[in-house]
């Protein structure tokens, strides 16, 4: 009897999203894996998108269900602030493992179209208040991080701890003040200017980092849910 009702509760699938089914892979009397990626039932949400694209190995850690991400879809002016609602599971092709993500926007996101290409940006983490360098300035070795530090025309490394780590700008730790200067580690790219009236240098304001981007890499796309082995529920 525990096993019979156990069944009976494993049968029955809830879809994660409203929406209409349009596609129906399985029969009565099927047997179907868990991970399958043919029998499956489709539904496509109703008024609501989504934005696929992949992340490297080394991105996936520092991104969650629920980060917030800015979408910047071509052909529309402004962003779109998304949610990221799904992280993997891992993908192997011939160049690697990848991972894909989601992102769900919201439903009052208007003049969309599907297979429309657009630019995200992930927010894995945002810190105020804080000492902070161009991250062109930061360099490494091994394990230690340093910036250079013109003195009397003579150029010195100095020693810092880092933190947060965006692309535009560095969190530091330990090892520099506010005031001192810096020099950038490539010197074709020139020091952020959005930012530089409200750090002052290095130091106050607010810093933002840790996001991911990729022009490009990012489709839209209606929400759809699939199962493999059963059918979804109303929800």
């Amino acid at each position: 009897m525990t096993v019979a009702e156990q069944s009976l509760a494993e049968a029955n699938l809830t879809s994660p999203i409203n929406g209409t089914i349009v596609s129906v892979g399985i029969n009565v009397g099927d047997t179907v894996s868990a991970n399958s990626s043919t029998d499956v039932i489709v539904i496509i949400g109703t008024q609501s998108f989504e934005v696929t694209g992949t992340l490297s190995s080394s991105q996936v850690p520092s991104v969650k269900v629920g980060n917030s991400a800015a979408v910047q879809v071509d052909g529309i002016d402004g962003t779109i602030d998304g949610t990221v609602s799904q992280v993997g599971p891992v993908q192997s092709g011939t160049s690697g493992y990848t991972y894909p993500v989601v992102v769900a926007l919201p439903s009052s996101a208007t003049g969309l179209f599907t297979g429309s290409t657009a630019n995200v940006v992930i927010a894995t983490g945002a810190v105020s208040n804080v000492v902070a360098v161009p991250t062109s300035a930061v360099q490494s070795l091994g394990s230690r991080s340093y910036v250079e530090m013109l003195s009397s025309g003579t150029l010195t490394r100095k020693v810092i701890k880092v933190g947060m780590v965006g692309d535009t700008y560095t969190q530091v730790l330990s090892g520099l003040t506010p005031g001192q200067s810096v020099v950038l580690a490539d010197y074709a790219e020139p020091v952020p200017s959005s930012n530089t009236s409200t750090l002052g240098g290095f130091g106050g304001g607010g810093f933002g980092g840790g996001g991911f981007g990729g022009a490009g890499a990012f489709r839209i796309g209606r929400t759809t849910a699939g199962a493999a082995g059963g059918a979804f529920g109303g929800g």
